[in-house]
């Protein structure tokens, strides 16, 4: 009976430090996990407290806030100055009134621009007559009649041709004659207003 207990004591002791080792063991990894954990993660934030939030809005809005300048509102005219000025502004009843679109005494109107400008027609040319060519068998005659007077400006006889009886004007009647040994020609020019009229009579056998 005693040999028993004593066995069952030393298996209790046994028990018991076995026990001991590994509660010692698990104590000390825990340790080192604990020393390994501070050394890589940061330590937990410590929550505000209420006071401590009230202070950092109260610094952050008045960070914030703009600064307000020196310069003074300025402050509405007093009641009895704008009156004072709507007083002086306004035109006495004495004094006329001026149109500022008529103009003072002895100063020309303006002109009006949409009137047409009144210019006097240009004065026609003075009429250099009528011209005329009369080419014939015994040569050319150029004529011109100015105010009803004819003229004759050249005379040029074809070859062979003399010139006879020329009557150059200015006339109410001028003229010529062309001859040769065989054919004659006379030529007579007057006036229908500014415009010879001319009349040619050719004699081949005379």
């Amino acid at each position: 009976m005693s040999s028993l207990l004593a066995g069952r004591g030393r298996g209790v002791l046994v028990a018991l430090g076995w026990t001991a080792s590994a509660v010692a063991a698990i104590v000390v990894g825990l340790t080192a996990v604990d020393a390994l954990g501070s050394g890589l993660v940061e330590p937990a934030s410590q929550p505000l407290t209420a006071s401590e939030v009230a202070a950092q809005l109260a610094a952050a809005s008045a960070t914030a806030s703009p600064a307000v300048t020196g310069s003074p509102t300025p402050s509405p005219p007093a009641s009895g100055s704008s009156s004072s000025t709507a007083a002086t502004s306004t035109p006495s009843s004495s004094e006329p009134a001026i149109d500022p679109f008529v103009p003072p005494a002895g100063a020309a109107a303006p002109a009006d621009s949409s009137a047409p400008a009144s210019s006097a027609p240009p004065a026609p040319p003075p009429s250099e007559g009528g011209t005329e060519v009369t080419p014939t068998d015994g040569g050319t005659v150029v004529s011109r009649c100015l105010s009803g007077l004819a003229t004759l400006e050249s005379v040029t006889p074809a070859q062979g041709f003399a010139v006879e009886n020329l009557e150059r004007g200015p006339d109410e009647s001028v003229g010529v004659r062309f001859e040769s040994e065989r054919t004659r020609v006379d030529i007579e020019v007057t006036c229908a207003g500014d415009e010879p009229q001319v009349d040619v009579e050719t004699d081949p056998d005379r």
